[in-house]
């Protein structure tokens, strides 16, 4: 608990009516990846994750959760540091997507991407460095999807660790896409692969 002066309250909560006490609290559930994932198996279907590694813009996040939803992402996990919270902000840019997504969050994702390797689930990364065109690669059985971050995207340590790495073929005229474009680009993609 924090002592904060009572102007202060006022201004977080944009009203006077707070009685001294104010919380802070997320609108989602979270799931632990390590129940979920036995789950996942016993339905039998071929379920896609999607990781986001340092996604850091709640506008971003929100986006990505809406075309995650709207191409039968089952799971999207984050971490638990270094990633955009999901505030009410991140839910509108979702266009609640945030409230029906299921999601995971894990102390470390280099982590869970082992544990899920471990559990048959191969694993991809978008890299602009890598020569294989998306449309190239095998999107059948169990899979996971390693979004990176705005500026960086996939770090070199995700990197070394995951199964193949892809490119989205694009024009020259610019170097790369907006996380969460190039995002939908990728689930639209599976999505018409498994169907």
């Amino acid at each position: 608990m924090v002592k904060t002066p009572q102007e202060k309250l006022d201004h977080l909560v944009k009203t006077k009516n707070h009685q001294g006490v104010v919380a802070f609290t997320t609108p989602v559930k979270f799931h632990r990846l390590d129940y979920v994932l036995p789950h996942l198996f016993e339905t039998g279907k071929d379920f896609t994750l999607v990781i986001l590694e340092g996604v850091t813009d709640v506008g971003n996040i929100g986006a990505i959760a809406r075309s995650a939803l709207a191409f039968d992402i089952d799971y999207m996990i984050l971490p638990i540091k270094k990633t955009a919270s999901i505030t009410k902000d991140a839910v509108k840019a979702s266009a609640g997507a945030l409230l029906s997504l299921p999601l995971c969050r894990e102390p470390n994702l280099q982590e869970a991407v082992k544990y899920i390797q471990s559990c048959g689930v191969k694993v991809f990364a978008s890299d602009l460095k890598s020569k294989k065109p998306m449309g190239d690669l095998d999107w059948s059985g169990p899979k996971a999807i390693v979004i990176g971050s705005e500026s960086s995207g996939v770090s070199r340590e995700m990197l070394s660790i995951v199964d193949e790495t892809f490119i989205i073929n694009q024009s020259d005229a610019i170097d790369s896409l907006n996380v969460s474009v190039a995002s939908g680009i990728m689930f639209h993609e599976i999505y018409r692969c498994s169907k």
